[in-house]
Order: structure tokens, then sequence, then C-alpha cells
């Protein structure tokens, strides 16, 4: 059985929404969605009784933060498999909340943080405590920069860690708020499969002090390139993921800002990945600039198995003699195609 609960109130007539007792020792409830607009459902949950016995797949959308619900509703559900928190309107001028999130049975984790909607502050105070050790894939989507702290993933196969683009340009994070991502990241280091947004690139970016964690199991890489700090990140990337075989990389431009601290891709010596592992490369919204020119010649000329090698452009309209002039780049691989799109 699959409930969905949706409630939507003017904000001036807030209440907390209470569901019916009976729903927590349904043996036929499978699935649960609690969505709200601008309210929260509460439970009132015994401790002497297994709630939720069968509740496999849940949806949490909590409007006003209550970290010690949250903790006793995950921890009541034996069976869980699929968690997904949605925390709209996180506030920054509250007590420091400590979301628990204790599931053993846990493999899939989707957390979703949104800022206070006054949008007067931009660093979160707040943590979010992960306990699941059978977690298999991990998609955080955080514009609050909160801190998580993560038990060992040994499963873990598919991680993705975006947010951070929806910050006004004149805000950068402080070094221990940046800090705060390379750390999230190092907890996830034996994932197969890693997505990094562009805006998650540039708060590690201000973290990194040569610091990258290895990636021993990583085989598909996908890397936002942020327009003000550039391609400084990727060449740790690549020499810290020795078996790495898929790199997508994805520029994004953005208006109003300065590019005095932009750098261009610089590696003194070939990462092993390229000689050894990668197959395909794609480089997704690309314009024909000179760094980007450059990343493609330096990748096409220095990956050994490369096989496929595939530039989307950001505009229809590119001008042709940049993808002529693509074409003739040396590569390194005799089975290497290069296709546009």
């Amino acid at each position: 059985m699959e409930i969905i609960a949706f409630y939507n109130t003017p904000d001036e007539e807030w209440l907390p929404i209470r569901l019916p007792q009976s729903i927590l020792t349904c043996k036929t409830l499978v699935k649960l969605k609690l969505s709200s607009g601008n309210c929260d459902f509460v439970f009132d949950i015994p401790d002497s009784i297994v709630c939720f016995p069968s509740l496999k797949i849940l949806y949490f959308e909590a409007y006003r933060s209550n970290s010690n619900l949250m903790h006793k509703f995950f921890r009541s559900c034996p069976v869980l498999d699929e968690l997904t928190i949605h925390v709209v309107d996180i506030k920054h001028n509250e007590n420091v909340l400590t979301f628990d999130i204790t599931v053993p049975t846990l493999k899939t984790l989707e957390i979703y943080l949104e800022p206070d909607c006054e949008g007067t502050q931009h660093g979160s105070i707040h943590k979010f405590v992960v306990r699941a050790r059978n977690l298999e894939r991990l998609c955080i989507k955080d514009d609050t920069l909160a801190s998580f702290v993560m038990d060992e993933t040994p499963y873990i196969s598919d991680a993705s860690l975006d947010g951070c683009s929806n910050m006004p340009a004149q805000y950068e994070p402080s070094k221990d708020e940046a800090s705060r991502a390379m750390v999230l990241l190092r907890a996830i280091k034996s994932t197969k499969f890693l997505s990094l947004s562009e805006g998650v690139m540039g708060v590690l970016i201000l973290a990194f002090d040569g610091n990258l964690p290895t990636f021993p199991n990583l085989i598909q890489l996908g890397a936002g390139i942020d327009a003000c700090f550039g391609w400084k990140l990727l060449p740790h990337l690549l020499n810290n993921s020795p078996n790495l075989e898929v790199l997508i990389l994805k520029k994004e431009y953005a208006a109003g800002i300065t590019f005095e601290r932009f750098t261009y891709f610089e590696l003194e010596n070939v990462p092993s990945c390229l000689l050894l592992h990668v197959e395909k490369i794609e480089m997704i919204n690309m314009m024909g600039d000179f760094d980007e020119l450059e990343v493609m010649r330096y990748l096409l000329k220095n990956s050994k198995v490369l096989k496929s090698f595939w530039v989307g452009f950001f505009s229809k309209s590119i001008d042709p003699k940049i993808m002529n002039q693509i074409s003739t780049f040396p590569r390194c691989s005799d089975l290497c195609e290069v296709e546009f799109y």
C-alpha cells in the first residue's frame, strides 16, 4: 500500500498536521510520502512498539525543522530501503540542530536542503549525521553548506553532490564552511560513480590545499567546471582516480563575475587513468574558448585507450572552423572517434 499525504495552507494559518496513530502499525504500508506546502506532519511515536513494519520507501518534507521528530521517525522504520528528505526554509538564527539519520537497512538516501527564504545568511550551522552502513546511492543537493558526518559507506557505488550554485555572486563561503564539502567528499571516496556540480566544485576549490582524497574504485566522474575558478581541480581529480573509465565535463557560465582567479588546465605528468583506462570523454556546454580547446587538445593527445570523444556546444550556431580545429587535434588512440552535437 502507498499513502501520499499533501496539505497546504496560508502561512498565517500554519498548524502541524497530526496523522492517525493507526498508520504506525499498518503492515501493508510500503511507500509513504509526506509533503506540505508550508506546514509539518507530526506523529506520536511510542518507544515500546515496532512502527512502520513494512515501510521501504519514505519521502519526508519538513517545513519547520524538527530534528528530534526526524530521528525518532527514521529509527522506527526497521526495513526502510529508500529515504528522501526535503528540508525547506532552514533557519540560520535558531539553535544548532543535529539531524540523526540512523537507518542500518538504508540503500538509497537523497537530501535536499533549501535556505530560509529571507536569504540573509548562507552558511548553515546545522549538522547531518548519517549512519547507514549498507548505503549504495547518495544524492545531496545542499544550498546551505550544512555539515555532514558520515560513517563508513563500503558499499556506496553512486554519489551525487549538488548545490551552492544559487548563492549570491558577492557571497563567498569561509574556509571553514568550504571544508565541510571536502569532509563529505572524503566520506564517499569508495564510490564507483561520482557527480560534482559546478557549485560544489567551486566550494571544493576554496577548501583545497592538496588534500583531495584518492578514489580507488571510481570508474565514472561527472564534474561541473566553475566559471570563476575554471579547471583548477580537474588535474587533481584525474591524478586521484587511477581506474577512471568515463569522464564527463560540463562548463558553466555566469554573468556578473570576475575571472581574476580563473585557472587554466595544467598537468606535469599524464595521469595513469588516461594512459590505461579512460575510454569515453564527453564535454558539455562548450563555446570553443581557448581554455576549452587546450583541455580537449591535452585529453586527445594523452588518452591512450580512448574510444569516443563527444563535444556538445552551448550554441547551435557554433563556428564550423572550431569543430574542424578540434577534429585535427592529434590523438593518442587510433580507435578514438570525435563527435559533435
